[in-house]
């Protein structure tokens, strides 16, 4: 196997701006479009839209108003909580290109077997096969799926024809990650050759795909991309009700903010 390079993923998670934490107007919120499609222009500056990065300009009114004691003027500032993920990868070279292989051929013995019997299982329309590749939890899912949204073996089937058709599938690199193995592959046609990453675990004695990292199962859809040095999202103060489930590292993000906003300007934390 090629030898490993370790790199960081400085995956700039939860960018919260900040500062101040308010309601704004709705005037300020909104400009008013006519039929046409061109925006009215109003000279009051309380019809201006600002963004979250011009928060110190938002005019004080009823529903903002000015400090109740001397204060000084607003100053715009950054708050960053930065989620730093660490990582191996190896590039296959060249990239592989996969094969089908059927049920009775099919193995699970490496993340790269379990990726081939995966693809092969959709590429030929098998779904049993297909939905074999999982753990326990992304085959609870995919049947939960099947039962209430009948989404079962004709629906994918269908998807499958039209997604795969007779491209073909390239294995690009391996990335590896504490108790997650992710491979990444690319469709080699001119308009889709986007890295599409997988991702594996091994249970059992055998390599499985998993919806673990929180991707739905029919996706596998991860948070990073490894050609990429990070991600920057920038949010705003969220009621933590509407945050539950994939929006945990944003409450981490959103309590480190509250906790040091003044007294640092960022906070980094590992996540593996």
């Amino acid at each position: 196997m090629s030898s490993l390079n370790v790199l960081p993923l400085r995956l700039l998670h939860s960018a919260i701006i900040g500062g101040v934490l308010l309601t704004l107007p709705a005037l300020s919120q909104q400009v008013a479009v006519s039929r046409d499609g061109s925006a009215q222009q109003n000279p009051d500056p309380a019809y201006r839209v600002f963004d979250a990065q011009h928060l110190k300009d938002v005019p004080y009114n009823g529903a903002l108003p000015k400090p109740a004691f001397t204060s000084t003027d607003r100053v715009q500032r950054t708050f960053t909580v930065e989620y730093v993920y660490d990582y191996a990868i190896s590039t296959y070279q060249p990239a592989v290109e996969l094969p089908i292989v059927s049920p009775l051929q099919a193995k699970k013995d490496t993340p790269e077997a379990a990726l081939i019997a995966l693809d092969s299982a959709a590429r030929t329309g098998n779904y049993e096969a297909f939905v074999d590749c999982f753990d326990d939890a992304a085959k609870a899912r995919l049947q939960a799926m099947a039962r209430d949204q009948k989404q079962g073996a004709a629906y994918w089937q269908s998807i499958w024809k039209q997604f795969y058709g007779n491209k073909p599938i390239q294995l690009l690199d391996r990335v590896e990650t504490a108790g997650y193995v992710i491979l990444d592959t690319r469709f080699n046609t001119p308009t889709n050759n986007a890295p599409f990453p997988n991702v594996f675990k091994f249970v059992g004695g055998k390599w499985l795909a998993t919806d673990d990292l929180g991707q739905r199962a029919d996706q596998m859809l991860m948070t990073f991309r490894p050609p990429l040095a990070g991600e920057i999202i920038r949010v705003q103060p969220t009621p933590a009700a509407q945050l539950a489930g994939a929006g945990r590292q944003q409450i981490e993000a959103q309590q480190q903010f509250l906790k040091n906003h003044d007294i640092r300007n960022s906070v980094t934390q590992s996540a593996q």
